[in-house]
């Protein structure tokens, strides 16, 4: 659609505007996804090297520091829609 206006020598203001937000948010459906279906990525090969008790702790210590990540995120979310 946005081909054909500029060819009538009209284009719209907010198009790119509307591109680079939607590529953000696909971004952030794409990630989540990937991690719900634990598809995100990762060293499986390193992983499986170990041996099985250092294996659960890595485990344990990566699952540690994604919910400190997430939660951080939640409060510097929390920070920003104070100000705004």
């Amino acid at each position: 659609m946005s081909v054909i206006a500029r060819l009538m020598g009209q284009s719209f203001a907010w198009y790119d505007e509307v591109a680079a937000i939607m590529l953000a948010w696909i971004t952030y459906y794409g990630s989540a996804l990937a991690a719900l279906h634990r598809r995100h990525i990762g060293f499986d090969t390193v992983l499986l090297a170990l041996p099985k008790n250092v294996r659960v702790a890595a485990l344990l210590l990566s699952e540690a520091i994604v919910l400190t990540f997430f939660f951080l995120m939640a409060r510097a979310g929390l920070q920003v829609l104070d100000v705004l």
